[in-house]
């Protein structure tokens, strides 16, 4: 279960690293026009996304296929001093709920980057990476301590604070798609507003991989109405506030989301230009892939391997194109030009 869990968490960090990297990197002097891209190669069930292979409970990341969605992210990534944008994206499916515990799935996952942050998550070189967490360290073979970010607020207004981790993580034992995963934690204790111990019933060398699931919910927005029912309508299930880098704004299930970006997002050290995303679910690899080369959207997932060849080979009217090995990012005279390989490895 563990193993199947990790896999679909990495391939939420593929979206994790594509979407808040897209927002929190930037490339100094580079073309701020949105860009087109479509990713083709190892395409394996979105189970992997936030970007795994099927791999043992320990594995880290397969360093190769986060690179190629660092690279992606890069190519969105263009400059803080850059116009805003619209970036449209067309994927197989959209997340059946919007509470991020009432299924575990790749699609939830992706959400979850988008409108909540983890406390910690995979870097491109397979790493863990601070976020809601800023550092950890281990107290005793049962223990092990995390320091929270501090000035940090939710969607509604209300602060962060180790309260919210210990309600989330609470939860989430309750939840019967991750509970399997979080009965290895026996007790979690506030040791100040943000700081926090995690106890588990054994030493658990995979402590941190499950700590990637943790997206801190608002405990005053949520408690006392969040019951977990798998497609139910809950109060969970229809409204959210988190922390992340983008705001809900409109959802029409299976046919449209539009998240706005937050204007009060914490990492404001490495602001992107987006700011709009538009998520539209298409599910026949056929229409998803011309939805791409017509220009409706800019960026697609998952492309059929029998497409990849179609997908290389695409005329797009560019003056300035450059292949990378694994995806195609096209640049048009109002939006695409294909990154280099090299403008597209240096991230914040």
């Amino acid at each position: 279960m563990l193993s199947n869990c990790v896999n679909a968490q990495r391939t939420g960090c593929l979206f994790s690293l594509f979407f808040v990297k897209m927002l929190n990197c930037h490339l100094n002097g580079q073309d701020s026009r949105p860009l087109r891209y479509s990713h083709y190669k190892n395409h394996r069930r979105m189970d992997d996304i936030h970007d795994i292979d099927k791999a043992k409970p320990n594995a880290r990341p397969t360093k190769m296929r986060i690179k190629v969605i660092i690279a992606c992210c890069l190519a969105f990534a263009l400059g803080n001093q850059a116009m805003a944008t619209t970036l449209k994206i067309a994927f197989d499916t959209d997340p059946v709920s919007l509470d991020p515990h009432e299924q575990l799935s790749e699609s939830t996952l992706q959400f979850s980057h988008l409108v909540f942050d983890p406390l910690l998550r995979w870097d491109q070189n397979g790493q863990f990476e601070p976020r809601l967490a800023t550092k950890w360290e281990r107290i005793d073979n049962h223990t092990m301590r995390f320091f929270l970010r501090k000035n940090v607020t939710f969607r509604t207004g209300n602060p962060f604070s180790a309260k919210d981790v210990i309600y989330t993580i609470q939860r989430l034992k309750k939840s019967p798609d991750f509970r399997a995963m979080f009965d290895t934690i026996d007790t979690v204790s506030m040791v100040d507003n943000y700081t926090i111990d995690v106890h588990t019933t054994y030493t658990n060398p995979l402590l941190l991989n499950i700590m990637t699931y943790v997206f801190p919910l608002d405990k005053t927005f949520y408690q006392d109405q969040d019951q977990i029912i798998k497609y139910g309508e809950t109060f969970a299930s229809q409204h959210v506030s988190g922390t992340g880098p983008f705001i809900l704004v409109n959802r029409e299930l299976g046919s449209r989301m539009e998240l706005d970006r937050n204007p009060h997002y914490w990492d404001k050290d490495s602001a992107g230009n987006v700011d709009k995303v538009i998520l539209t679910p298409i599910r026949t690899d056929s229409t998803r892939l011309a939805a791409l080369l017509s220009g409706d959207v800019d960026f697609i997932f998952p492309v059929s391997p029998i497409d990849i060849e179609r997908t290389k080979g695409a005329q797009y009217p560019a003056s300035n194109t450059a292949e990378h090995p694994y995806f195609t990012v096209a640049h048009e005279p109002k939006a695409p030009q294909r990154i280099s390989r090299h403008s597209c490895q240096k991230s914040h």
